[in-house]
């Protein structure tokens, strides 16, 4: 039974912070590991327009992106939404991006791989496309998906790759795959922006930006983040803390109370023939120290089980959260623990200070 109580309190307290770390940790690895540019700029469409137009508005755009000193380097990509349909699962929507220069796409987006850190280059025999998607889709590298443009036209495309991220879905193909794929070139309808370290005021920068006639939206990088920053989960680690405190409590509370209480001549035979308080505390909690190390070592395994339950059944289908516990999470767990338990021992060993040795030996079996 402590055995069981301790690993079900140390399960709950590694699956609590294993999720506070990864709620917290997802955020600065999505925005400033893997995105690492500041702005998306999305041009107008110019189909409409005649070559002499666009080329002023171009011009226009450049020399004002030459004036500004916050200005540091951009990309032209191709962007679209995307969905993919398969049994058994909703609708999933994503972003696909075609860069002009696959070779610069790595000073904007990092793409790599969660588990062994390589990183990948677009090439023109597949796709990348990012890990929650491949999991919901079942699909590894090397097999073909479809998925439906914003013109509901169905496209086959070779998964090349599979690359870490925590938010949205996203598609990556080179210019030459694309045109592969849809049969025509690229046209180019939005940049990804990098700015300098002089940047004070992004709102400022972006309306700067968007006063140039060839631009339709500018998404600042800080804004996105901050829409999709999570809740504080303070109050929930202290929610789970003290449920997992008490039941830790309850637990070896009332098995050393039962103990001490059936074992109650035995105690005071030895209190009688001189042994001092703490070798009749060590008499008693020896083997509930044991017990508990074993029931902390069984929680750690229960709480990486349970943290993936937790996040199998919490995670949104255009979200990731960390797949992994940190060890930090196992540490931490197996200190609060013991420091329940420690907290019992005290506690009773004032009981087995204060018992009064007479009256025990004196009771009738």
């Amino acid at each position: 039974m402590t055995i069981i109580g301790i690993s079900g309190c140390t399960a709950i307290l590694v699956a609590g912070l294993a999720l506070q770390n990864s709620t917290s940790s997802v955020n600065d690895i999505q925005f400033e590991k893997l995105m690492k540019y500041d702005a998306i700029v999305v041009f107008e469409d110019d189909s409409t327009k005649s070559a002499s137009d666009i080329a002023k508005e171009d011009k226009q755009y450049q020399d004002s992106l030459n004036n500004l000193d916050e200005y540091k380097s951009s990309l032209n990509v191709y962007q679209d939404s995307v969905t993919f349909n398969k049994k058994d699962i909703s609708k999933q929507t994503g972003t696909i991006y075609v860069p002009q220069d696959v070779d610069k796409i790595s000073d904007y987006v990092l793409l790599n791989d969660r588990a062994i850190g390589e990183n990948y280059k677009i090439s023109d025999d597949g796709a990348i496309i990012n890990e929650k998607l491949a999991t919901l889709l079942g699909a590894k590298v090397g097999d073909k998906i479809v998925m439906t443009d914003s013109e509901n036209n169905d496209y086959t495309i070779k998964v090349a790759n599979i690359v870490e991220n925590y938010a949205g879905h996203y598609v990556y193909l080179s210019p030459n795959y694309y045109n592969k794929v849809f049969g025509k070139k690229v046209k180019y309808n939005a940049q990804l922006m990098n700015f300098n370290n002089k940047v004070k005021d992004e709102d400022k920068v972006a309306e700067t930006i968007m006063n140039n006639d060839k631009v339709t939206n500018v998404t600042l990088a800080s804004k996105i983040r901050d829409m999709s920053e999570s809740s504080d989960m303070g109050l929930i680690i202290l929610v789970i803390v003290g449920a997992s405190g008490s039941l830790a409590f309850v637990v070896l509370y009332n098995l050393i109370n039962i103990n001490i209480s059936e074992r109650i001549r035995e105690i005071s035979t030895i209190k009688v023939l001189g042994f001092y308080d703490n070798e009749v505390d060590m008499y008693i909690f020896r083997e509930n120290i044991i017990l508990t190390f074993l029931g902390i070592l069984v929680g750690c395994v229960l709480g990486k089980f349970l943290y993936k339950f937790l996040v199998s059944t919490a995670e949104l289908d255009n979200m990731m959260m960390i797949p992994t516990v940190n060890y930090m999470s196992y540490l931490i767990a197996g200190i609060i623990t013991m420091i329940f338990a420690i907290c019992v021992m005290i506690m009773m060993h004032i009981r087995l200070k204060n018992i009064n040795m007479i009256d025990a030996l004196k009771s009738v079996e």
